[in-house]
């Protein structure tokens, strides 16, 4: 009998965007174009993902909104965005 995970307990990715417009993804470089592939081959299943996105104040908006996509594209329900002064959470039900 297998048991259900605890959703509290997901696993949790973090994805920063320097000012530099460097992305990492857990520490590691990655392009964007690696980032829902990345996602969707961890051992956790993307919708059982927590991503947090940390971008520096200074990365255009437009590839802050690359990088979410791609997060979403993946699969990803919960998605939060850390600025320097709050987190807000994102949900993606469709």
């Amino acid at each position: 009998v297998g048991h259900a995970k605890n959703l509290d307990q997901m696993e949790v990715v973090v994805i920063s965007i320097s000012r530099e417009v460097q992305i990492q993804m857990d520490g590691e470089p990655v392009g964007l174009h690696e980032i829902a592939g990345r996602l969707q081959g961890m051992s956790t299943p993307a919708a059982n993902l927590r991503v947090a996105v940390r971008a520096d104040r200074a990365v255009p908006t437009g590839r802050l909104a690359e990088v979410l996509e791609a997060v979403r594209l993946a699969g990803v329900r919960r998605l939060g965005l850390v600025t320097d002064s709050a987190t807000t959470e994102l949900t993606n039900d469709g």
